[in-house]
């Protein structure tokens, strides 16, 4: 081969120049390659359009730059070591190409694209095993075509002698797609992740105020919410669910995609819902702290900040004026650390994956084997076994994930017939029915949480409790398409449902899931009193007020990326104006500096009260939050004994310690894995069996009691206190555990015997003390 025969010659730049002609006609490919696959999928209606063209103009753009900036690296290697500067660009426009296959791919499968912040939590990413199997397929053809181009340009060295000026012409082609409007679908994905990565490792987060609580503020407890409810005297329950990929596209006759949540739109014609409402966060778990608590991001997401933050929200809000909490979820809360988040709450009952007992229906396994969790349909069911009615008010919230693949769930087929007659009956658009056609799965999968969610209101309004309920509903994203504008993503509905509304109304103010927490919480106060901090430091404000808002958009965890200061959206370096209809009317420039400023001002901020934990004193924070602090000698020895993620393993090298009679290195282990996993119920069993074999049986009941409580099918936790109960002679206290069995539908033969042992005890006890002679003798 005449590559490898002369791989050692010192190379010129005409072989250079080869290279880039090959890496340009690779890109290009792979511009079409994307065209093709959206057109395929019905995103867009042709691939020969005008984002094509300017797509291929930033991919020919982005070659000159490569060129240029390796040019000077090709020369300098080359003068050292024949072939060198070669072999380095031949490296370098590989690893390009082969990333760029893998950025278009995630495109084609999230219609968004690749950020820094995203990429950092790789292991997250979502996607099929058909997509990372096409694009390894991809990669090997495009690398193939590089070889190819570079061979077949041996022979035009008359001609590729006059080209190497022209990257010239091509660079400032280049620099002039930085005037125009640019959109995900026509960037080049590598340049956009290199130079996103580059801007948040120079975007410092100093914080340089005088104030130490900078977001910190007295409460005034004003909403214009008050004048449409009439309540009575007892204080009403909330219900917040939280719907996977329920944008403002599907909802109302404005949106894009109408018809497909029949539902919610006649629910919404009765009560109060908002236009131009947005989501803070695309991330669904990331939802749950902005709408419960109007809370920051900091770097990585408030989630996954790397020491706890004192805060309050609507969970211990409502707790200490009375209300029970609960939280209900199909999905695995631990993967996302919103675990950490509901214990440090102290949320009076979870329910995740994990705790779902028999009778539960999973979605099936995918193609990789995985299952993703419960469906809607079943957590509802589970809340409808769980619900009891109480003198006390209830805190509902319900985080609902979408079907990514509607193969997983056994009811498939009724829900895409209901699509096929939808279809018929909507009079959609030609290019819609044409993106409907191609996401079948995505739209039979809406019809689905909208009927689960129709039957979770029926199955409600047979409560009592029904009539002294408020809804909030709302989604996390609204429906990612590629050549939407950048604001449309966050673009959700937001309505407010209740038997004790007045009347009903639209809003087209802007607001947003920050807003929720600190209105609901006025709206309650107002009528009932609550006993509430005197300051907060809540992001949002009232939900209907007509004052110019700043609302903080921050795309996935991680930094914020987007803001809104009054009528501007702020955006990549670029400040657009907004219109009445929340779409981008052009670049505004006159106001530039000072928002961009403020917005520089405002991340600073947002990274400093959440790293170093300055939302609010901890004297003002209902609940604290301090994670267990180990010494620098505790964690050199937990490094020893487990220095991995699994923490499985951990669990069985406590166990194995604990049964070898180490109960304070047991205890250490154990306290470690509850730390970082605070769902690990076997650690927390083991953790309460050792304070029991130390004979510390207060401790051990307290522990185990918890358990049970917190997971109610879990029969490992029955068994240990049923253990601890008959070593401690709390004889007695097996009532209340068979009472947890029969509400859980929980059968165990071993159960059964280890609370009829306690019962023989019980009898052995009582008999003794009726032989005993209590009276007194003179």
């Amino acid at each position: 081969m005449e590559v490898k025969g002369n791989i050692k010659k010192s190379r010129g730049l005409k072989d250079f120049t080869r290279l880039l002609l090959g890496l340009c006609l690779c890109l290009f490919m792979l511009c079409l390659y994307q065209q093709m696959r959206l057109w395929q999928l019905g995103v867009i209606d042709s691939v020969f359009i005008k984002a094509t063209a300017l797509y291929l103009l930033h991919q020919l753009g982005f070659t000159a730059f490569v060129g240029l900036v390796l040019a000077f690296v090709f020369r300098f290697l080359e003068s050292k070591v024949p072939a060198l500067g070669f072999r380095t660009t031949l490296v370098f426009c590989t690893m390009i190409l082969i990333s760029e296959v893998w950025l278009v791919e995630y495109f084609i499968h999230q219609y968004e694209l690749l950020d820094y912040s995203t990429f950092t939590g790789l292991p997250n990413i979502n996607m099929s095993m058909s997509s990372m199997l096409s694009g390894v397929f991809l990669a090997v053809i495009i690398v193939g075509l590089f070889w190819g181009a570079y061979k077949i340009t041996t022979s035009w060295h008359g001609i590729i002698g006059r080209m190497y000026p022209l990257t010239i012409v091509f660079f400032v082609m280049f620099l002039g797609t930085f005037f125009m409007e640019e959109q995900p679908i026509n960037q080049n994905k590598v340049q956009y992740l290199v130079t996103d990565a580059i801007a948040q490792a120079f975007d410092v987060y100093e914080y340089t105020g005088q104030k130490e609580y900078p977001l910190l503020r007295p409460w005034s407890p004003t909403t214009g919410l008050d004048g449409y409810f009439k309540f009575t005297q007892k204080k009403p329950n909330v219900v917040l669910i939280v719907l996977e990929d329920l944008g403002a596209d599907f909802v109302n006759q404005k949106g894009k995609y109408r018809g497909f949540t029949p539902f919610l739109d006649s629910l919404t014609s009765v009560s109060l819902s908002w236009d131009h409402f947005l989501s803070n966060t695309l991330d669904l778990e990331s939802t749950i702290p902005s709408v419960l608590g109007s809370l920051p991001n900091g770097v990585s997401g408030f989630l996954r900040a790397e020491s706890p933050v004192d805060r309050n929200t609507l969970f211990g809000l409502l707790k200490a004026n009375g209300y029970r909490t609960a939280f209900y979820s199909g999905s695995n809360t631990s993967l996302t650390q919103l675990d950490k988040f509901l214990e440090q709450e102290q949320v009076d009952f979870t329910n995740d994956k994990s705790d779902f007992g028999a009778g539960y229906q999973l979605l099936r396994a995918d193609k990789a084997g995985n299952i993703s969790g419960y469906p809607d349909k079943e957590v509802y069911k589970k809340w409808k076994a769980d619900f009891s009615p109480t003198e006390s008010p209830r805190l509902d919230v319900f985080m609902l994930s979408s079907l990514q693949d509607m193969d997983l769930l056994p009811e498939k087929s009724t829900y895409l017939d209901i699509l096929e007659h939808k279809m018929t009956n909507l009079g959609l658009s030609r290019e819609s029915t044409r993106f409907i056609e191609k996401n079948k799965d995505v739209f039979a999968a809406r019809l689905y949480s909208d009927d689960a969610l129709r039957q979770f209101f029926m199955d409600f309004k047979q409560e009592e409790q029904f009539k002294n309920t408020i809804f909030l509903i709302t989604g996390n994203k609204n429906l990612q398409r590629p050549n939407a504008q950048r604001l449309a993503s966050y673009h959700v509905p937001f309505i407010i449902y209740s038997p004790l509304l007045t009347s009903n109304t639209t809003f087209k103010t802007k607001a947003s899931h920050q807003d929720i927490a600190p209105s609901l919480l006025s709206l309650l106060h107002n009528t009932f009193q609550f006993d509430m901090p005197q300051q907060m430091a809540w992001l949002g404000g009232d939900l209907i007020s007509k004052e110019p808002k700043k609302i903080a958009l921050y795309r996935n965890q991680g930094v914020v990326k987007d803001f809104i200061i009054e009528n501007h959206f702020i955006s990549s370096g670029t400040v657009y104006a907004i219109d009445d209809e929340l779409g981008l009317s052009g670049k505004r420039t006159a106001t530039k500096d000072s928002l961009q400023a403020y917005f520089k001002q405002f991340k600073a901020i947002d990274h400093y009260v959440v790293e170093q934990n300055k939302l609010l004193p901890d004297s003002l924070s209902l609940f604290k939050v301090s994670k267990r602090r180990f010494t620098n000698e505790e964690k050199v020895w937990i490094q020893s004994v487990f220095n991995g993620s699994n923490f499985d393993n951990a669990y069985a090298t406590a166990r194995s310690l604990a049964h070898k009679g180490n109960a304070d290195r047991a205890l250490l282990l154990c306290a470690y894995i509850l730390s970082e996993v605070p769902g690990h119920i076997d650690a927390q069993i083991l953790q309460g069996r050792i304070y029991a074999w130390s004979k510390e049986y207060a401790k051990s009941l307290a522990t185990l009691e918890a358990a049970v409580k917190k997971y109610p099918h879990y029969q490992d936790a029955y068994a240990a206190l049923l253990d601890v109960y008959f070593w401690s002679g709390k004889v007695t206290n097996y009532v209340w555990v068979a009472a947890q069995m029969e509400r859980n539908a929980i059968e165990s033969a071993q159960l059964d015997q280890k609370i009829e042992r306690l019962k023989v005890l019980e009898q052995k006890i009582n008999s003794q003390l009726s032989q005993l002679d209590f009276e007194s003798t003179e």
